[in-house]
């Protein structure tokens, strides 16, 4: 040991040359001497190398830190004050060093962020070591960018907190990247996504569907299907004020414009409510059936629906395909459903409804009775 920091002293002597080219030089060969065999050196000598490396490093140029740091990012063994020096350094210099030095510890990388450029942040949302801690910092601390690298981030720990306000950032600007970035998260809490897709417009949902490649499909559907069902709820046919999504429907109405490509058209662009209001008008049904048969993911009773309302065997057949993941139906069971609906006669549908309405009716003047 004392003739390894006898012979790190003899170089560290030389550290007194003037010519950066040679201070250059020396840099590399004590670089060198250190990575031979890094693990074998006690901490006092460890820090005997990061403590010369240092002040001839922080003593020339930037591309030289930024050399130094590249060959000590992967090294675990690297001089610790060495390492945060180099991960507060400009972020050309940080960059390797933040990203990749396991040296760097929780609270190290907590006070990263806490103080430095949203560089030096982003470059923390590359680790595959992000604990709840310093997910917070960034939350807190970091552009959106950061903030959606770090959800992006499969190994980043986030926690319950931290979700919430990055669900807060994604509704405030109305955000797809992030809102999709959310729903990518298989530990994201299904409340706080039903949350963010509540108040999209179904436009960002749209999007958010389609940049949602290889996510849990069956969790989204489900939950989009609440979405747009307790958004349905508001339309209950007992109230005495119109909704929006029923003056829309009844001004198409008046127009002659509520037909059943409209009502394509809306489930196309997830337009549940207005879908459900067009429903129930076009087969003659209260809001309350209408939506009940939306929401049946086997898709029968919408079957039976819009065959009572005369729709079109290959207008069906493209509803079908609009619903999407909402129908719980492979792609030949959709075929086999469509070839039932193209058989069943339309006065066995319209009789089907009429017994629906009658039996409502019926069960409404029984609760008023009781209620008498």
């Amino acid at each position: 040991m004392e003739n390894r920091i006898r012979k790190l002293q003899q170089i560290a002597d030389l550290a007194g040359e003037k010519s950066s080219d040679r201070r250059r030089e020396l840099l590399r060969e004590i670089t060198d001497l250190f990575l031979e065999q890094p693990s074998t050196y006690t901490s006092r000598e460890t820090w005997f190398f990061g403590d010369i490396m240092e002040s001839i490093a922080y003593d020339l140029e930037v591309r030289v830190r930024l050399e130094l740091a590249q060959r000590l990012a992967d090294e675990a063994a690297a001089p610790p004050d060495l390492i945060r020096k180099l991960a507060s350094d400009e972020i050309t210099v940080a960059r390797p060093v933040i990203e990749r030095s396991s040296v760097l510890s929780q609270d190290d990388l907590i006070e990263i962020a806490s103080g430095q450029s949203q560089d030096h942040l982003l470059a923390i949302t590359n680790r595959p070591d992000i604990g709840e801690g310093v997910s917070e910092v960034l939350v807190d601390n970091g552009n959106d960018e950061v903030v959606q690298n770090l959800v992006d981030n499969e190994t980043a720990a986030i926690s319950l907190r931290s979700y919430e306000r990055v669900a807060e950032r994604a509704i405030d600007a109305n955000s797809v990247g992030l809102s999709a970035s959310l729903a990518k998260r298989p530990d994201l809490p299904n409340d706080i996504l039903k949350d963010v897709l509540s108040e999209l417009t179904v436009e960002i949902r749209e999007q958010i569907i389609a940049e949602t490649c290889g996510v849990d499909r069956e969790r989204l559907d489900d939950i989009l299907s609440d979405v747009v069902s307790s958004q349905a709820h508001d339309l209950d046919d007992g109230q005495d004020v119109e909704s929006q999504p029923e003056l829309v429907v009844r001004e198409l109405e008046q127009k002659g414009e509520l037909t059943a490509a409209k009502l394509i058209e809306f489930a196309h662009e997830r337009r549940m409510p207005e879908f459900i209001c067009g429903l129930a008008r076009l087969a003659r049904i209260d809001i309350a059936t209408a939506r009940r048969v939306s929401m049946d993911r086997t898709g029968d009773g919408l079957a039976l629906t819009c065959r009572a309302g005369d729709m079109p065997t290959q207008q069906f057949a493209t509803l079908m395909q609009a619903f999407g993941g909402m129908i719980q139906k492979s792609q030949p069971e959709i075929d086999e459903l469509v070839k039932m609906y193209d058989s069943l006669a339309v006065t066995t549908a319209q009789r089907i409804i009429r017994f629906w309405n009658v039996r409502k009716s019926t069960l409404n003047d029984s609760v008023k009775n009781a209620a008498a």
